[in-house]
């Protein structure tokens, strides 16, 4: 898939690096690691190398990502939270990576509960997420979680919900972004 030279860098989800053109392949590539067996069999060793990647390199916004993305699998929403937090917070830039960050970032605060930073967030970022289905899906889910929570506001609150899901279609389907899921912008 690369040209011989390149190399990958990194101590968990290495990826290549380089400057060359990028361009998308015909070729599909099946990985089974999501599986509940393989998630499992991997849950300690995963944390270990992320927590020891940032511990080695306290200053990359992408290792705290991955840091998160490893303890959202398993449900640990405030690590997860705490870690999207120091990527945010150490990005001076938007990387490609960033609304998948955005997204995670919102249910992570969603699931602890704390639906005025997770709105806050959501507003902050809806410029730069603007064309990112997966943004608005998120945005929908977390006023209907707060609908729920808040059921004398529901009136206003599911009708927003609503407008997100369908903001969802605007920027159609989006298998370029990193972590996008499919069926989202559909």
């Amino acid at each position: 898939m690369f040209p011989g030279l390149l190399r990958y860098t990194g101590r968990i989800h290495e990826q290549v690096s380089h400057s060359l053109p990028v361009r998308r392949s015909a070729v599909r590539i099946g990985h089974d690691g999501w599986l509940p067996a393989r998630l499992a069999a991997k849950r300690g060793r995963n944390r270990t190398l992320p927590t020891q990647a940032v511990a080695e390199q306290p200053a990359d916004a992408y290792l705290w990502y991955q840091l998160g993305k490893d303890c959202s699998v398993y449900d640990d929403h405030a690590d997860a939270e705490a870690a999207f937090a120091r990527a945010a917070a150490l990005s001076r830039q938007t990387f490609p990576w960033w609304p998948d960050l955005v997204v995670r970032r919102l249910f992570a605060l969603k699931r602890l509960q704390r639906h005025g930073q997770a709105m806050d967030l959501a507003a902050a970022e809806r410029g730069r997420c603007a064309e990112v289905p997966d943004f608005f899906f998120a945005v929908g889910d977390l006023l209907l979680d707060l609908a729920a929570e808040q059921p004398q506001h529901a009136d206003v609150l599911l009708p927003m919900s609503e407008d997100a899901w369908r903001r969802c279609l605007a920027p159609g389907e989006r298998p370029e972004l990193p972590e996008t899921v499919p069926g989202r912008g559909s």
